[in-house]
């Protein structure tokens, strides 16, 4: 899972998983697929020191030309984001480990089985996916209250992004849709499976069955259930 916010409203920009958390194309992709559709980069991205933000840390000095477009900061210089998956945690997350952790103790998920682990993220991400998406709408709509200290005014995240006050600094650049275009090489389209040759294995078997990409996570543990016995 990978995300971003923007640092004085707290607006979610993106919230995304797929099957890689730590693939620098598959993060970059991310990052660009969200300055092309918002059309705007921001004057400084900062990211803690992982590896897989190398290529979105290239993509952002080189739309500011500027090596200070980008900076490398420990977590707990980074509170915004890291208070983000605190509260992703609490409110979402943590239910998702809960039913992952029974189907473990039901057996019937196996996390030493690479196949399921590949079933699992077959038949999961599209609905995780949809639940982060309802998250990000809820974030973006709720109040959030003042805190003194926080260095950032309290308020709707979405009303501090489109309608700040007249105090406030426009940190976003105007980007050309032909220059952020220009970044599509560097980066990857992220997948359900690690394997796309398993992934097309699943594929064929749910349209064998004719089975429903799922839209429920009880679809998901049908669907998984029924495609177990093939893993």
């Amino acid at each position: 899972m990978s995300g971003c916010i923007d640092g004085y409203s707290r607006r979610i920009l993106y919230l995304r998983c797929s099957c890689s958390n730590n693939d620098p194309a598959v993060i970059g992709r991310y990052y660009l697929d969200a300055v092309q559709s918002l059309h705007i980069r921001p004057r400084q991205l900062r990211t803690d020191r992982g590896s897989e933000n190398c290529i979105t840390a290239t993509i952002q000095c080189c739309l500011t030309q500027n090596v200070n477009g980008h900076a490398f900061v420990a977590s707990t210089a980074n509170q915004r984001i890291e208070s983000l998956w605190g509260s992703l945690r609490r409110l979402r997350v943590q239910w998702w480990i809960d039913l992952f952790e029974n189907m473990i103790s039901c057996e019937m998920l196996d996390t030493c089985n690479y196949h399921h682990i590949e079933g699992i993220r077959y038949c999961f991400t599209h609905v995780v996916q949809n639940d982060l998406s309802q998250f990000v709408s809820f974030w973006n709509s709720h109040r959030i209250r003042h805190s003194r200290g926080a260095g950032c005014p309290g308020g709707v995240p979405d009303e501090l992004y489109f309608l700040p006050p007249d105090d406030a600094s426009d940190c976003g650049v105007v980007v050309a849709p032909a220059i952020a275009s220009s970044f599509n090489a560097r980066v990857t389209q992220p997948n359900i499976c690690t394997s796309d040759s398993f992934e097309a294995y699943l594929d064929y078997l749910r349209a064998f069955y004719g089975l429903n990409v799922p839209e429920t996570w009880q679809n998901a543990v049908s669907l998984f259930m029924k495609l177990r016995p093939h893993m």
